[in-house]
């Protein structure tokens, strides 16, 4: 039972550094639930509950920055709450139709087409779907940062 937990965990954890870059799948928490899973079958004497709370924090805290990234770059390259709308809406369609890769463009293509539908410009539409991107990506740099202070976390745990 011991090497199952072990299997499970490691595998959550690594699912969780594949999720920090893909934008559906919860990342961090992933790592949370790995670290929780270990901590809860080895009765938390190698992750405690103070461990097991800083990974929740840093789970948190990776997904308000992943949100304020991409509001932050969204409304740096001025675009409008019709811009964000559209860049969700464009993010959940493409990511239906072709997976990561139109999540992406989608988020690109909702943003300039909704911003375009609100009567701006072709190149101030374009704009607002490249800071949109830009956004994502800092989003995305940050979370895989932090997944990975949170497995480093957990492996100097249980050193």
């Amino acid at each position: 039972m011991h090497t199952l937990v072990i299997v499970v965990s490691a595998l959550l954890m690594l699912a969780g550094l594949a999720g920090a870059v893909l934008p559906v799948i919860p990342g961090p928490a992933l790592v949370l639930t790995g670290a929780l899973l270990y901590a809860w079958h080895g009765d938390f004497a190698s992750i405690s509950w103070g461990v097991l709370a800083l990974l929740a924090a840093l789970t948190a805290l990776s997904f308000v920055l992943d949100w304020a990234a991409s509001i932050i770059g969204a409304r740096a390259s001025g675009a409008g709450r019709w811009g964000i709308i559209g860049s969700c809406i464009g993010a959940c369609a493409g990511f239906i139709i072709a997976n990561v890769a139109g999540a992406v463009i989608g988020m690109f293509a909702g943003a300039c087409v909704f911003e375009l539908a609100r009567g701006r410009d072709l190149r101030t539409s374009l704009k607002v779907g490249f800071g949109t991107f830009v956004g994502f990506l800092a989003g995305t740099v940050g979370k895989v940062i932090l997944t990975l202070a949170m497995i480093v976390i957990v492996v100097l745990q249980l050193l």
